[in-house]
């Protein structure tokens, strides 16, 4: 009897002894996971555990946290198999003082799960991704493959999370609710979600330091990643929004339909310190649109793309701001880092469909497009303290050339202001319209204004239109200038080396305003590296579109701050009879032909030619972007112009009668 009492009592002794100390489980099926999970429940507090699972194991969801109430644990899931869930539910749900960690595992989610994430993490749980670890294959209506709602998460190694989709929800990667999510290395990747394909963040923090975040879509916004302004709208401030911290890493080649192609920030806070933002796609913000506040003092947003289509007749294309969209209320400040690269493009197959109605295609800012709304006080705001803004394009085209526009091909500011300080350069970008460095778009009701102050420049850039380094667009409603663009040049900044097909090599206005108080801008007698170039020859260094004889052949290469709105060394410019200049349709074709002061252009050609000389009725032209010259015989007839000696074949072939448009 003696004997049977110290057995038990050592037996009991024994057990307990086990549960003070660490416990590990193999589990193999759904009954040795119930063990393993029952067994932690019941171990205590302040305990560490291991499960090492095999195979593909199928296992219960519960609608609390998975290993109960204890606190102070950490446990650790490992091994080459599969944990997925037997039915609708979370298949992890970590509480309070729980730490998971999971190592080599796959967790894979079901199709057409129902309110729940596969992985949800409460205040003050954590979860830790490492090896080659992976959440991937959860389907549901409302949540993401991991749903952060006041816990920690921290991602590292090799882990992913890939291939999960939330249908109407936003965040099919991993939605931030609350709490901080701080990715070290891995990928989020292949994740589908109405907005933040990859990620959600609405009022928590997401910091990146390293990893990817690749290949997801947004079916509206935020292709890469979604900052939330939180609970309550933006218009009405800020209400614990969310904040996204980019250190490293790379931001790249995810889609959404609408805007911030790889990054939509509402957010307060977003910090760029280093990392790459690239090769992403939507209509508005290819790479990022910003709608919060957004510092960028570090890393790259190059590569990405603004795109915009229509086939339908009835319907334009627009796109903004390949690299950055800067949007309404919003501010962006670029104290470092590198814009580059970047591509806004518009095409539409529409034509003319009434006397009030065109389609269009229009493509703003390859680079950058700051754009209020209309509204007083709603302007955007992006200050340029640092960093280099170069190599983007903005380009458009539609089956009529009349109703293809595109403006900046490094920035366009459009009822928003543009601010330039210290050492700072727009340079080496291309548009095939306005402004190949900056173009400034005046509306009604919103501010408009380019200001270079310090020693920053506007270089090297090219527009296929007009204003090579700078465009100063007309107001809203034509040649109104209450609305139309300001440009403001002070310091020692410059304008130089740009060069543009019509008018204004380095500056093109019309109605707007250009005030000068230092700074120079240079002419075509500067050094080959420093000269602005118009092919036409009208306006090297500056096109002033409202008064024609405003000219000054003999000014000195740079323009001083007390004479400035003139051009420079254009030498004898050559011009057409004044009845030729203006729109002329063919008789026998269905095509145009545009005459401008010494320019000439046909519908059916990409093709300007610039006039050389004038010999009786007979004209000599060279193509502006090659050596080829033509020389034709052009006569007026009453209102028809006559058209003989060109050799070219069908449409390209110019001979025949045009009439007055």
């Amino acid at each position: 009897m003696k004997k049977g009492i110290i057995l038990a009592v050592m037996l009991v002794s024994v057990l307990a002894l086990g549960y003070s100390q660490n416990a590990s489980w193999n589990v193999t099926n759904v009954t040795t996971w119930v063990e393993a999970v029952n067994g932690i429940r019941s171990g205590g507090n302040t305990k560490e555990y291991a499960i090492t699972v095999t195979g593909n194991v199928s296992v219960p969801t519960s609608a609390e946290s998975t290993f109960g109430s204890i606190t102070d644990i950490i446990i650790t899931i490992q091994g080459n198999g599969t944990l997925s869930p037997s039915a609708n539910g979370n298949l992890l749900q970590i509480g309070t003082g729980q730490t998971i960690i999971t190592k080599d595992l796959t967790l894979r989610g079901r199709s057409g799960n129902s309110n729940s994430a596969l992985v949800y993490i409460t205040s003050g749980g954590a979860f830790r991704m490492e090896g080659r670890s992976t959440v991937t294959g959860h389907t549901d209506s409302n949540f993401s493959g991991v749903y952060v709602d006041g816990g920690t998460f921290i991602m590292q190694d090799n882990a992913s999370i890939s291939g999960n989709t939330t249908s109407d929800k936003n965040g099919g990667g991993v939605y931030v609710n609350k709490g901080t999510f701080t990715m070290k290395s891995g990928t989020i990747s292949g994740n589908r979600a109405s907005s933040g394909g990859g990620v959600y963040v609405n009022s928590g923090t997401f910091i990146m330091q390293g990893g990817t975040i690749s290949g997801n879509t947004a079916s509206t916004s935020g292709g890469g990643v979604y900052i939330s302004e939180g609970p309550g709208a933006w218009y009405s401030g800020y209400n614990n929004p969310g904040t996204f911290i980019l250190q490293g890493g790379t931001i790249s080649s995810n889609t959404a339909r609408f805007e911030g192609g790889g990054v939509l920030n509402e957010g307060k806070s977003f910090t760029m310190e280093g990392g790459t933002v690239s090769n992403n796609t939507s209509s508005q913000g290819g790479g990022v649109s910003n709608r919060g506040t957004f510092t960028m003092q570090g890393g790259t947003i190059s590569g990405n793309t603004a795109s915009a289509s229509s086939t339908n007749s009835n319907s334009s294309a627009y796109a903004y701001g390949g690299g950055v969209y800067n949007y309404a209320h919003s501010v962006f400040s670029m104290q470092g880092g590198t814009i580059s690269g970047n591509t806004a493009v518009a095409t539409a197959e529409g034509y003319y469909i009434s006397s009030d109605y065109r389609s269009f295609a229009c493509a703003f800012g390859g680079g950058v497009c700051t754009y209020g709304i209309y509204q007083t006080g709603a302007d955007a705001t992006f200050t340029m303290q640092g960093g280099t803004i170069s190599g983007n394009t903005a380009s458009a085209n539609t089956t009529s050339s009349l109703y293809a526009y595109s403006y900046g091909g490094g920035v366009c500011i459009n009822r928003g202001n543009f601010t330039m300080q210290g050492n700072t350069s727009v340079s080496g970008n291309k548009t095939s319209g306005s402004g190949g460095g900056v173009c400034i778009i005046g509306y009604e009701h919103g501010g408009r204004s380019f200001t270079m102050q310090g020693s920053a420049s506007v270089s090297g850039n090219t527009a296929g239109g007009s204003g090579g380094g700078v465009y100063i667009a007309d107001g809203e409603y034509g040649n109104d200038s209450r609305n139309a663009g300001i440009f403001i040049m002070q310091g020692n900044t410059s304008i130089s080396g740009n060069t543009s097909i019509y008018r204004g090599g380095g500056v093109y206005f019309n109605n707007g305003t250009f005030t000068k108080t230092g700074g120079s801008i240079y002419g075509d007698d500067a050094d080959q590296n420093l000269k602005n170039t118009v092919i036409s020859r009208l306006g090297h260094a500056v096109y002033n579109a409202k008064d024609d004889a405003w000219r000054n052949v003999s000014a000195s290469p740079t323009m001083n701050s007390d004479s400035y709105g003139f051009w420079l060394n254009d030498g004898d410019v050559i011009t057409f009879p004044s009845g030729f200049v203006g729109n002329w349709k063919r008789s026998n074709f269905n095509n145009t032909l545009y005459i401008g002061k010494n320019t000439i252009e046909s519908s059916s050609s990409t093709y300007l030619w610039i006039l050389q000389t004038i010999s009786g009725n007979t004209y000599t032209f060279k193509r502006s972007v090659a050596a080829n010259t033509m020389t034709i015989t052009i006569r007026l007839n009453s209102n028809n112009l006559l058209i003989s000696g060109d050799s070219g074949n069908g449409e390209n072939n110019w001979n025949g009668t045009w009439i007055k448009q």
